[in-house]
């Protein structure tokens, strides 16, 4: 038996005679806590408390920093500027400047850049690129865009646009040309006027003062008010020399009908034009015996001559195979066209022929073959303008046209529907 027993005692464990080896006599005198320790305790605590007002302090009602800005600059492409140096003038670093080189490269090349078109840059205030955007028509721009991760990309935008009908006339006074832009119709309405009507009116010598003129058209317009994809629907002239005549736009369903017609369904397109060239004066006419100026004796003058800018374009008044293009004596620069079996065109004293048009050359109607000039024997500026049908000279300002094919009918239903809201609208 252990020594434990033998007494009574039973043994403690470790722990507890650790723990009552530290506690100390009842009669022991208790020792004063440190002034020092108590006052960093009370500092301590003086600390926490002020970083906890801190961090639950009311929010400042002024700002601490001044918040980023969009700046949008636009210009001019300048002869001679290169699109690197054009992004760095503006202040984008190096790096951004690469990477819209880069993506604008891609998507539309950076060697396409021309002079005197337009272009936008979208800076913040501390420099960084958000948008750059190049103008490659009034209403379409390639633009280059930088995402929130900073990842740059480009793509074509178009200005928003919505399809427009509308309606005109007027009175002329002076020139057709004049007194349809006088009314606020653009220069390329007044062109496909001239050309819808072309077969029919000659407006270098059959326009007077008086005649009145009405269209519909449609078009796109866009938020710049730029006007695209213009058509006219319908369209009226009147006159004593030229007469009344009505145009409609008609396009069937299949593609295979498409043009301009009559009111009654006539096409207006025949075998010749009225003149080879849209809008100049007639300075002498055909003539069987006429004293030649240059020459200064009496010998026929077997055409016509129209009085025109040094330049101005000369078009086939029908479409026909070329037979001649080049220098022919006193005609000078001189183009020669086969239309059929009976009818050939010539046109005398250009400046230069078009490109492309040589000896066995297909021509079409209206295609630009030269450029009216003074070559040859020549007072100034003029075309010398000739048809012959069946090898002899006839006089192109009376000369009877074959008649216009009208619309089948199949399609009559068709044409009827689709041309009716118009002639409707038409303002006469």
């Amino acid at each position: 038996m252990s020594e434990y027993k033998r007494r009574g005692v039973y043994r403690r464990s470790h722990y507890y005679r650790l723990r009552t080896a530290v506690v100390p006599p009842a009669n022991m005198p208790r020792r004063p806590f440190p002034v020092l320790v108590t006052a960093l305790i009370a500092a301590g605590a003086i600390v926490v408390a002020v970083l906890v007002l801190w961090v639950l302090r009311p929010a400042s009602r002024d700002p601490v920093s001044e918040p980023q800005r969009l700046i949008v600059s636009s210009g001019t492409i300048q002869a001679g500027d290169v699109l690197s140096s054009l992004l760095e003038r503006h202040g984008v670093d190096r790096f951004d400047a690469r990477e819209t080189m880069r993506v604008f490269d891609a998507a539309y090349g950076v060697r396409r850049v021309r002079a005197g078109t337009k272009y936008e840059l979208w800076l913040t205030t501390g420099g960084t690129l958000v948008q750059f955007g190049y103008w490659t028509t009034p209403v379409e721009r390639v633009c280059v865009v930088r995402s929130s991760l900073g990842v740059f990309s480009a793509d074509r935008c178009e200005l928003p646009s919505e399809e427009m009908v509308q309606t005109a006339s007027g009175t002329v006074r002076g020139s057709l040309y004049e007194s349809m832009v006088a009314v606020g119709l653009p220069a390329g309405i007044v062109m496909e006027f001239a050309e819808v009507f072309s077969w029919q009116v000659d407006f270098l010598t059959d326009t007077r003062n008086g005649d009145v003129f009405g269209l519909v058209y449609t078009c796109q317009q866009y938020s710049n008010d730029e006007k695209r994809d213009i058509r006219i629907r319908a369209a009226y002239y009147r006159g004593p020399a030229a007469g009344e005549h009505t145009a409609v736009w008609f396009q069937s369903g299949d593609g295979k009908l498409r043009g301009y017609y009559s009111a009654d369904g006539k096409s207006l397109r025949k075998l010749f034009l009225r003149s080879p060239l849209r809008y100049s004066r007639v300075s002498s006419h055909f003539s069987r015996k006429r004293y030649h100026p240059v020459l200064r004796y009496w010998r026929p003058h077997h055409g016509t001559d129209f009085v025109a800018p040094v330049g101005t374009p000369v078009s086939a008044i029908g479409s026909g195979r070329v037979v001649h293009a080049g220098w022919k004596g006193g005609y000078g620069n001189t183009v020669i066209i086969r239309h059929n079996a009976t009818y050939r065109t010539l046109y005398g004293h250009l400046r230069g022929i078009a490109r492309g048009i040589r000896v066995g050359t297909a021509v079409a109607q209206g295609q630009t073959i030269g450029y009216l000039g003074n070559t040859g024997v020549s007072t100034g500026p003029h075309l010398h303008f000739e048809v012959h049908s069946n090898g002899v000279p006839v006089n192109f300002m009376t000369l009877k046209f074959p008649p216009a094919e009208a619309i089948p009918p199949s399609y009559r239903a068709e044409f009827s529907s689709q041309t009716a809201p118009y002639l409707a609208h038409l303002p006469r």
